[in-house]
């Protein structure tokens, strides 16, 4: 997946679990398939429960903020 569908994705779950949006409105709104919208969305609703699924989760976090860093840099 595409670093900007991967981005759309991600604005369309913190929709659906920020701001109460219906995922199929979400799926719209980003331009995304609405079953692609719903996997994401119950996937980041799983609470990780082992030790690697945990660490996954860190690391997931952690690329996520490096991202968003490497994008406020490169507006600057």
């Amino acid at each position: 997946m595409s670093e900007e569908k991967l981005s759309l994705l991600q604005a369309a779950v913190t929709l659906v679990l920020h701001a109460n949006w219906l995922p199929s409105e979400a799926a719209a709104k980003c331009q995304l398939p609405t079953r692609t919208v719903y996997k994401a969305v119950r996937a980041a609703q799983i609470k990780p429960n082992t030790k690697k699924q945990k660490l996954q989760a860190a690391k997931e976090k952690l690329m996520d903020s490096i991202a968003q860093i490497e994008m406020e840099l490169a507006q600057l």
